[in-house]
């Protein structure tokens, strides 16, 4: 990744006349500086990768592949993302504004968008399909990352 050139050879680009040495360092750019964090994919997903019916509108993305995308700081085509907020507004519309909820529960506060902040709730609290939930959020704001 990085040469440097040896202590006896001198900075051919220096303008003086005396007899310095200097190390200069110098950097493969083609090559990544941290190889043990993941590359971000370099595509993005659509339709046919999240849903196993595209077609149907009532079809749930596939939450597993759209998580690791999302982790690995991946995109999505924008057809893709409509249809995720398509169908989280019709479902968010079909909830009632006030819950009874039984105990039980995890209270979480504002994780402000983020969404690894949201998969180390998960992985500390446990699955939302196990762990009952209720997150502190100001109304006035309003995040995607966490509904994509």
């Amino acid at each position: 990744m990085m040469n440097k050139k040896k202590a006896g050879d001198t900075d051919s680009s220096s303008s003086s006349s005396s007899s310095t040495t200097t190390t200069r360092l110098k950097y493969n750019t083609k090559e990544r500086v941290c190889t043990t964090v993941p590359a971000i994919p370099t595509y993005r997903l659509d339709i046919g990768d999240l849903f196993s019916n595209s077609s149907d509108s009532k079809d749930k993305p596939n939450l597993d592949i759209l998580k690791q995308h999302i982790l690995l700081e991946g995109r999505l085509t924008e057809q893709a993302a409509l249809r995720i907020i398509e169908t989280g507004t019709t479902l968010l519309r079909e909830e009632p504004t006030l819950l009874n909820i039984d105990t039980p529960l995890t209270i979480c506060g504002d994780i402000h968008g983020q969404f690894y902040d949201l998969m180390k709730l998960f992985e500390i609290g446990g699955s939302p399909s196990d762990t009952r939930y209720l997150f502190l959020v100001p109304f006035w704001f309003h995040y995607i990352s966490p509904i994509l």
